[in-house]
């Protein structure tokens, strides 16, 4: 059985970004019949809150995206402990003391003679030194004398030579774990196949992979792990994505009344070869998902085009998909819809088209001059012509108070479909109340 993750972290609520890597990862899983996980990475136990936690939750919910299997780090630390002793009773983990300044003058002193910055392992005399000056270590994990290579499922062939590689800091000198770490245990135990995130983390992986070996071998399983590595969605000037923005959070936009197919639609489409447009259903999606089409240059995310797209996706909607959230007839709706751009829309035409829709008429005069001339078949272009010769009024003139007069709005559908919409009994009711 194939089994993906999404693994993010409750600092903060969900945001665009976030929500395209659990996009794919669910789409992955649906197209090859495997189980999604949803892991709370809340080892950090200053910065995680129940709200995020719930936040994310409740997005998910929102964006139809299920999960399999939900757990959290946070009640895993027993088992982090048990891998961690292991680790160090085979030496693969072993303690290191320079302060973080000390690792910083390292690092200069291989850059200024042409070397890589990779971690080298202190003297025996300076780790003497530390312990007598009684520092608390960092443990660092050992990485093999070898090559790190994969065929990644986006990527293809990848590879990572030892040297550009520094032993990982698994632990810090306060006890606590870096998530290089957890996450490695945890893809373990839950038999975890495929890991598809940002290809901001090729080397990550590079790293994960020696350590995901050392502890397959611990826990007597085999290395199975797959891996992939998308392009990632970038802000408006072409910088990463950042919880601290929360225009582009999920929890913003829901506010906004975007609806959630449209965010699945514009995170599906995007950094792909194929153009961004409505999708319907997550089953709909399934029929040109492959992870190979992630893989191209990072597109920018654009809450503009956001809201473009969800008025698209209401032009074309038909009345099946929006039935469930309007009191709409097919007719009215199939005249409205282009006229929508979000669920408010929707409520603002099903107050028009009531019979108890009233609005502050402004053009008193004009409305029962217009009352007057209304013809019994409700043919607008009669109707119109009538009130030019009347008034004298001609074109928008005539039109738009007219139009605001029934329906409280500058634009709408066209007069002929809008008069026949609302029927002569509103109508006259409309221009009979002023």
């Amino acid at each position: 059985m194939k089994r993906v993750r999404f693994a993010p972290s409750p600092t903060g609520y969900l945001h665009v970004g976030n929500i395209r890597i659990a996009l794919i990862n669910y789409l992955f899983a649906k197209k090859h019949n495997a189980e999604f996980f949803l892991r709370i990475d809340d080892t950090d136990f200053k910065r995680s809150k129940q709200e995020y936690v719930d936040g994310i939750l409740e997005d998910l919910t929102w964006l139809d995206i299920k999960t399999d299997k939900t757990f959290r780090q946070s009640d895993r630390l027993d088992r982090y402990n048990a891998v961690q002793n292991q680790l160090i009773d085979k030496g693969i983990l072993y303690p290191c003391y320079e302060t973080e300044e000390e690792l910083e003058t390292k690092r200069k002193i291989q850059l200024a003679s042409g070397k890589p910055p990779v971690y080298v392992k202190a003297s025996k005399a300076d780790i003497e030194r530390c312990i007598h000056e009684g520092r608390k270590p960092h443990y660092r994990f050992e990485l093999p004398h070898e090559e790190v290579k994969w065929n990644d499922h986006i990527q293809g062939e990848v590879h990572f030579p030892k040297q550009t590689m520094s032993d990982p800091i698994l632990i810090r000198e306060d006890g606590s774990y870096l998530y290089t770490f957890t996450s490695v245990v945890d893809d373990i135990d839950y038999d975890i196949t495929h890991i598809f995130r940002g290809k901001d983390h090729i080397s990550n992986t590079a790293v994960q992979i020696c350590i995901l070996k050392a502890v397959c071998e611990l826990a007597d399983k085999p290395f199975q792990m797959e891996f992939g590595h998308t392009s990632f969605l970038l802000d408006q000037k072409g910088g990463p994505l950042s919880k601290r923005n929360q225009d582009i959070s999920i929890r913003a936009l829901r506010e906004q009344n975007i609806h959630p197919m449209t965010i699945i639609s514009y995170l599906f489409h995007a950094g792909t070869p194929h153009s961004i447009k409505p999708q319907y259903t997550l089953e709909e999606c399934l029929d040109e998902f492959h992870i190979k089409n992630y893989g191209g240059a990072s597109p920018k995310f654009s809450t503009d085009e956001l809201k473009i797209l969800n008025a698209k996706l209401y032009h074309g909607a038909p009345y099946d998909w929006v039935s469930k959230n309007t009191t709409l007839t097919p007719e009215q709706w199939d005249i409205v819809k282009f006229n929508i751009g979000t669920a408010e829309d929707i409520q603002q035409w099903e107050a028009i088209l009531s019979s108890d829709f009233k609005f502050e008429v402004l053009d008193k005069d004009y409305a029962k001059e217009a009352f007057a001339l209304l013809p019994t078949s409700l043919n607008w272009k009669e109707w119109f012509q009538a009130i030019k010769e009347k008034t004298g009024r001609k074109g928008k003139e005539a039109v738009m108070p007219l139009r605001l007069i029934l329906t409280g709005k500058e634009h709408g559908p066209e007069m002929q479909e809008l008069i026949t919409l609302l029927g002569r009994e509103k109508i006259v009711k409309r221009l009979n109340s002023v």
